[in-house]
Parts: C-alpha cells; sequence; structure tokens
C-alpha cells in the first residue's frame, strides 16, 4: 500500500462512497493503483463502514 497518506486518492474513494458505488466498482478502479493490496483494501474499508454504521 502507499506510505503515505495521499489526498487525491482519499478524495476520490470519498466520491466514490457519496455516489453509492458498488464494492466491485470501487476494487477495480482501486486494482490500478494498490495492485494486489486493493482486495484487502475495500474488504477492510467495508467492514470499518458497516461496523460504524451500527455502532451509531
Amino acid at each position: 500500500m502507499l506510505d503515505e497518506e495521499e489526498p487525491t486518492l482519499i478524495e476520490y474513494i470519498c466520491k466514490k462512497l457519496c455516489d453509492h458505488s458498488s464494492p466491485q466498482d470501487i476494487l477495480d478502479q482501486l486494482q490500478v493503483v494498490l495492485d494486489d493490496e486493493a482486495s484487502a483494501f475495500v474488504i477492510k474499508m467495508w467492514r470499518m463502514l458497516i461496523f460504524n454504521m451500527l455502532n451509531v
């Protein structure tokens, strides 16, 4: 994964989430940047989103 935060990538991911993009769509787009780590990243991101939504 990236060694440091990348504001452009963070903004892009937030926009995809706000647009209600599917996990598969986000994965397809992130594989270009994150290669083999994209799948694990998307799974962890969705787990965190679900966890936080259930704890509101």
